[in-house]
């Protein structure tokens, strides 16, 4: 009943931020707050249930392994996956390397254009396609303010919007960078703002995919893995910095776009 209830209340939660988006009212949002407090509080009392139950469960006959096993999995420590031996089409991949352009040739299948439905590649992508060309055709020029460097507001700024997530295989946290000094984020923002000028990605930035096992499917299949997508968190915040840029720069754009429309009308109507 426990687990039902909270798991009810962080559905709640979950679907809550979504209706305050599209209706922008502060009663949603109070009520968004109010889910939010209450599935936590659930998910701390659902905490300390269990533990208390497991607590009056320990007797001296209690496996010492099953001990450890709770307790390094309550500090956040989780015994090492092994992935078997893959097959698909008639291969066996055994070794890492065969592994992982396995997995990559399956994720790469999963994505490609040959799940869009008919409609869609025959009809809507030529549409789209045609649009984007004549788009690309008519663009101004680009605004020098948008490729200009990176300053050091932009930096600290994209590192005070980062929450504390997974690190990328470097084991690099976003708290590492809240606790840098100036000297060294001013040397970061010139690796920056190289890379934003050359072009040249890191190759380490490159390799992201973690594949996690779905619940309740046979090991041996590629199929049965999903790609998790854990990059350098470095990499992270050149992206967040890369994309206030574009997103003031489209904002921009999108405002002197509705003073040319807006003018054009005026000039249309003042010649009538």
């Amino acid at each position: 009943m426990v687990e039902l209830a909270v798991r009810r209340c962080c559905e709640k939660e979950k679907a809550c931020p979504q209706h305050m988006k599209r209706t922008c009212l502060l009663s949603d949002n109070i009520i968004f707050k109010r889910c939010r407090a209450r599935a936590r509080s659930f998910i701390l009392e659902a905490k300390s249930s269990s533990w208390q139950q497991f607590c009056t469960s320990l007797t001296s006959n209690t496996n010492l392994s099953k001990v450890w096993k709770v307790i390094k999995s309550c500090s956040g420590h989780r015994s090492s996956y092994f992935m078997p031996t893959l097959h698909a089409q008639g291969i066996s991949a055994k070794n890492k390397h065969h592994k992982s352009n396995m997995l990559a040739n399956q994720f790469a299948l999963s994505i490609s254009c040959l799940n869009y439905p008919p409609r869609f590649v025959n009809v809507t992508l030529p549409i789209q396609t045609r649009l984007l060309r004549n788009a690309m055709s008519h663009t101004t020029p680009i605004d020098p303010a948008l490729n200009q460097d990176f300053s050091i507001n932009e930096l600290l700024s994209a590192i005070n919007d980062t929450k504390n997530t997974t690190p990328g295989p470097d084991n690099i946290c976003y708290e590492l960078f809240k606790h840098m000094s100036i000297k060294s984020l001013e040397v970061m923002l010139q690796l920056f703002n190289k890379i934003w000028f050359t072009g040249k990605i890191p190759p380490s930035w490159l390799h992201s995919n973690v594949p996690i096992p779905k619940p309740n499917k046979p090991a041996h299949l590629p199929s049965s893995y999903r790609p998790i997508f854990l990059t350098s968190n470095v990499c992270h915040l050149f992206e967040n910095m890369m994309v206030c840029r574009l997103n003031w720069f489209l904002a921009m754009e999108r405002a002197e776009t509705k003073r040319r429309i807006e003018f054009e009308r005026l000039q249309a109507e003042a010649k009538l």
